[in-house]
């Protein structure tokens, strides 16, 4: 047990390492031996937790959507008992963006725009990528369903939220979003969300 804690430890010093490199160099940029230097470690021990670079940057991937998918559901799990009104709905997703963009989940921006760039050339990755955000998926489906009205889609919505959020990272690579423009962006999303006709259920389709 103590063996399996002490591999899970190093290998998030080392992804944690790969992330802040990520933060001011490219994918294609930085290398093994800067991965090494940064986490204070050989080379050969990068290569001993991760095949290549490729495997370290999956890896780091999974671990970012694990760690955006647990708060997710920390947050939003205790209200789903009972259904909020819109506005309640939306001062709940603002307060879960203020944590998110305003915390961890902000610095893992350079890895998902890393790997988005890598996935359209690489059907491996596309493929590990679609499975972990699929999953995720499902997990806001669950959560935002008990908030919307009988004729609405929560399948939709969620689809919706997801394409916002991730808009959102990918703008921040073009522009210097701040916090605050950060959260106006979310709010007016979900916002457009809530009100699309797209959200309708089709006529015949499952209740």
């Amino acid at each position: 047990m103590a063996r399996t804690a002490d591999r899970n430890e190093r290998r998030q010093q080392i992804m944690d390492a790969f992330s802040r490199c990520l933060n001011h160099k490219s994918y294609f940029q930085t290398t093994i031996r800067d991965i090494a230097e940064e986490a204070g470690l050989a080379s050969s021990l990068v290569y001993y937790y991760f095949e290549n670079k490729e495997d370290l940057l999956l890896a780091l991937f999974e671990s970012a959507m694990e760690h955006f998918q647990r708060t997710l559901t920390d947050f939003f799990e205790p209200l789903s008992k009972s259904p909020l009104g819109s506005e309640a709905f939306e001062k709940a997703f603002q307060d879960f963006m203020i944590q998110y963009y305003g915390g961890e989940g902000w610095d893992a921006c350079a890895t998902f725009n890393a790997l988005w760039a890598l996935a359209q050339y690489d059907e491996k990755l596309k493929e590990a990528m679609r499975v972990s955000y699929r999953r995720f998926e499902a997990v806001l489906q669950q959560l935002v369903a008990v908030h919307v009205p009988p004729e609405a889609c929560p399948e939709k919505l969620a689809r919706l939220m997801l394409i916002f959020s991730d808009g959102i990272v990918i703008l921040s690579t073009l522009y210097p979003l701040g916090l605050d423009e950060r959260l106006e962006l979310a709010q007016y999303g979900l916002k457009i969300c809530r009100e699309s006709e797209f959200l309708k259920k089709q006529p015949g389709a499952k209740q």
